[in-house]
């Protein structure tokens, strides 16, 4: 008993970080999108001032949907109501269109990015749930790219007996 009391409190309070880091995700881009909404209501806005505003309150919106969904999608892991979709997949072509996707922003910050695939491209069909798998990678990435200011990041996958190991390491 004692030990389950430990569990249960171990989860409410990896649950309340949880709830007050996703306040704090959530009001940024919304204080974004209210902000920029008023100044969009000024009567002799430029145009050009116009757009950027309208741009901000787009990627803004985007960013507050990524974290609902994200928010929904681990409340259906934690329910076990996620589900996978199994279908083959080629892993080689998966990791090299993050890469391309990837390549001018890493080089655009005076980075390089480095994609690593163990496969030939005969085994390079896999059984997983491609969406999944993509989110996965594409989160990290963009996480490395975020926080590194130089050098190199580097993903992919190895191959470790008859399991894959995906990885994103960065300086």
């Amino acid at each position: 008993l004692l030990k389950a009391k430990e569990k249960a409190e171990e989860s409410d309070r990896l649950k309340s970080a949880f709830l007050a880091n996703m306040s704090h995700e959530i009001r940024t881009p919304m204080n974004g999108i209210l902000g920029f909404a008023r100044l969009l209501d000024k009567p002799d806005l430029e145009s050009d001032k116009k757009h950027e505003y309208i741009t901000v309150i787009q990627k803004s919106g985007i960013r507050m949907l990524n974290i609902i969904n994200d928010i929904i999608d681990i409340s259906k892991i934690e329910a076990g109501l996620m589900t996978l979709d199994l279908t083959e997949s080629n892993i080689n072509e998966q990791v090299l269109y993050i890469y391309t996707f990837f390549k001018p922003e890493v080089e655009a910050k005076g980075m390089k990015l480095i994609c690593v695939n163990s496969l030939p491209a005969k085994e390079s069909v896999i059984v997983t749930d491609r969406e999944k798998l993509f989110a996965i990678l594409i989160n990290l990435v963009k996480n490395a790219i975020k926080y590194s200011l130089e050098g190199t990041i580097e993903f992919g996958y190895l191959k470790k007996g008859s399991r894959l190991e995906f990885f994103v390491k960065d300086t």
